[in-house]
Order: structure tokens, then sequence, then C-alpha cells
């Protein structure tokens, strides 16, 4: 009698990033399975803490169980910088326009852009995005924000940059 070979999940939860030491982000593991994060976290998603973690590079891997039993693991590399600099805060080279806006965001900048990050005021994450690029545009509905003010974090791989926009409907 053959037994059928069982397929392992295949999956990503990213490129290795870096992040400011007072950033939060979230990591999202693929749908259906049981999982077990680097830090003992058994639910889909994490909610990684920058100051959790050291200065520098620090791993983070999920492993994911399927249904049948196999077992899958993928690890990114988390770079915690030190970001205390005025430069780091508010870089005017930057250009996010319009600002108010009620539909699309866009933001260009001279150097490239590795992601995106929005908080609402209670410092939740609504939107985290990789973008690899000078530019980017944000469909606002599509991301469901509503009226507010919101806190921008774009990570260059050198520096963080903290900008706020105002979102109308």
């Amino acid at each position: 009698m053959e037994v059928p070979a069982l397929e392992l999940a295949e999956f990503s939860i990213g490129e290795d990033l870096s992040i400011c030491n007072n950033a939060v982000i979230l990591l999202e593991g693929p749908e259906g399975l049981e999982y077990i994060w680097s830090d003992g976290t058994t639910t889909q998603d994490l909610i990684l803490h920058a100051g959790d973690y050291e200065i520098g590079e620090n791993e983070i891997s999920l492993e994911v169980i399927t249904a049948d039993g196999c077992v899958s693991e993928d690890t990114l590399m988390l770079t915690v910088l030190q970001c205390v600099g005025l430069n780091e805060l508010n870089d005017e080279s930057v250009i996010i326009y319009p600002n108010p806006a009620n539909d699309v965001v866009r933001i260009q900048s001279p150097e490239l852009i590795q992601s995106f990050m929005i908080y609402a005021m209670d410092g939740r994450m609504v939107h985290n995005q990789k973008v690899n690029a000078h530019s980017l545009s944000l469909n606002l509905a599509a991301n469901k924000l509503d009226a507010g003010i919101y806190h921008c974090v774009l990570n260059t791989g050198e520096k963080m940059i903290h900008r706020d926009i105002v979102v109308t409907n």
C-alpha cells in the first residue's frame, strides 16, 4: 500500500525589515493553521512592539502546523534602530499630498521607501505596507480610514520619517 506524501504549507511572514525602537508592527501568518511564533505566541498574527527587542538584529520566526501535522517555518531578520534625531521625525524631502485628503494620499520620497505604516491617534496600527519604491498611492476608502488625524511612519532603512495626515470624508 502506497502512502501519499503530505504537502508542507508554503508561506512567508515577509522580507527582512528595519524599524524604530518605538514602532509597533503587525506580522501575519497564513490562515487556517496552528501557529508558534518565536516569542511563544500561538495566534495567526503577531503584534510586534520593537521596544521589546534589542537594538540591532533580531530573528523572528513562525512555525505553522497543518491539519494533517505537516510543519513549515519562515524567518525574517528584524533590525531595531535607535530613532531619536530630529531628522528622523520630520524629513522635509518627503512629500505627502493632498493633506487633508478624502480619497487617495500620495507619498513621494527621494529615498527608497521600504515600508509605510499608519497609526490611529489611539495608537492602533491601521495600515502596514511593504513598498520598496520612491512613491506610493494609498486608497483611503479601501483601507476603511474614518475621518480623523493619523500618524504616518515611512521606513527608508536608514531612518524613520514621521508625518501626520488629516482624513476627511
